[in-house]
């Protein structure tokens, strides 16, 4: 029997943190009628895009995604939608919209499942020529993106926080009160959305839970040897007829399943364990150190992988380097590690220590002209140490679990994968 064809449906890349909602919910796909629907965070779907709306369907490059999107990290394709006048309906980055593979080309476009969504619009997918370039300036515009923004400041964060200490620094040694009152002032209003919005975004990102659904899917978990792995306690691979989902130290990618002309089998080697469509296309690539470190482990995965639903094939891989899904072997638990800080929407550390120190100077300079910000900046001052405080926190209370999960692996290896 023929595999089923790729289903018409966009899909978040690997998120987490305050993000982690898009991944498990937010869906661009085509519907039966040729609309383009947007299911967001919520699962509630609306229609983006009236049926006969879109009149083409281009593909830009790399070189010439850059002119649009200036400032985005990494190399990025666009997928971009237009009406019969040639005007920008909807605009994708392709990477936010990406399997985690190393995959390049035709090959990498077609796991982002964009030519499937434009062959559903009953549209080639074309590659867009210098005359489409010029019409499209304004495509950042409709540029839609799972992930949300990241609270003020930003990746701003040290520098606002920076700017906050040289303000204290400044009242320290200025002359008058008033100079000293304002400066400190300044200094305390600097300070107080950093850590009002580190303290937010820390409460938004705190322990994801489960997977959605997870009692409806085959999970299977690593089983490294020897050392405790960084993200062993939330790494697993969760598969179904519809999904295969992966979580990575608090991140999640849902990938299309078999039954959706997704992931379909799985090719094990001693340097890699891929995870393809039928086609050969490949969505990721697991680290073997973590997943199959031994002929015995990569037995196992296999089995498993077959009571799944995925073909298990062991065949050698002359291509293809570990996605890290999750840590690499060599990844060993470090105080300072903590899921990345913008997808977490969280302060930095550095911040969080930068804005104590701006606080406490203001508090000092306060206290020599009693003004009424003085009580203010001690408030601060203990709502920032507070924020880092709880991030070590977070550092530790992951480690401590990685490490019994390690445990568990060594006390009962025959029932890791279950």
């Amino acid at each position: 029997m023929a595999a089923p064809r790729r289903v018409a449906e966009l899909r978040p890349k690997l998120l987490g943190g305050r993000a982690l909602p898009a991944a498990r919910s937010m869906r661009l796909r085509v519907t039966d009628d040729g609309a383009v629907a947007l299911t967001d965070v919520s699962g509630q779907e609306r229609q983006l895009l009236a049926p006969g709306a879109v009149a083409r369907a281009l593909h830009i490059g790399y070189d010439d995604a850059r002119r649009f999107l200036p400032g985005r990290a990494g190399s990025d394709e666009l997928l971009v939608l237009l009406d019969r006048a040639g005007t920008p309906l909807l605009a994708l980055g392709l990477i936010d919209w990406a399997p985690p593979a190393y995959s390049t080309g035709a090959e990498w476009r077609e796991i982002t499942g964009a030519p499937a969504f434009a062959t559903a619009l009953g549209l080639p997918l074309e590659p867009a020529e210098a005359r489409d370039l010029e019409a499209l300036e304004g495509v950042s515009e409709v540029l839609l993106r799972p992930q949300p923004a990241p609270p003020w400041p930003g990746r701003r964060g040290p520098l606002v926080s920076s700017i906050a200490l040289a303000l204290g620094l400044l009242a320290g040694f200025g002359e008058g009160m008033w100079v000293i009152a304002v400066l400190t002032l300044l200094s305390i209003l600097v300070v107080a959305p950093v850590i009002v919005a580190g303290s937010r975004a820390r409460a938004e990102a705190r322990e994801p839970g489960p997977t959605p659904g997870r009692d409806s899917r085959s999970v299977i978990r690593p089983r490294p040897e020897g050392r405790v792995v960084r993200g062993l306690a939330e790494a697993t691979v969760e598969i179904s007829d519809d999904e295969v989902v992966l979580t990575d130290r608090g991140r999640e990618v849902w990938l299309p399943g078999p039954a959706r002309g997704g992931v379909r089998q799985a090719v094990l080697a001693p340097q890699s364990v891929r995870l393809l469509d039928a086609a050969g296309n490949e969505y990721v690539t697991l680290d073997p150190g973590l997943w199959a470190p031994t002929d015995r482990a990569r037995e196992d995965l296999a089995r498993e992988l077959r009571e799944a639903g995925l073909d298990a094939l062991p065949a050698p891989v002359g291509r293809g380097t570990p996605v890290g899904l999750a840590a690499p072997l060599s990844a060993k638990i470090q105080p300072s590690y903590l899921l990345s800080e913008t997808e977490r929407g969280e302060a930095t550390q550095t911040t969080a220590w930068l804005s104590g120190c701006a606080v406490a100077l203001a508090v000092g300079t306060s206290a020599m002209t009693m003004y009424w910000n003085g009580p203010v900046g001690v408030v601060l001052l203990v709502a920032s140490l507070g924020l880092l405080g709880l991030r070590l926190a977070d550092t530790l209370r992951r480690g401590i679990a990685d490490r019994r999960a390690m445990r568990r692996v060594a006390a009962a290896p025959e029932a890791a994968l279950r």
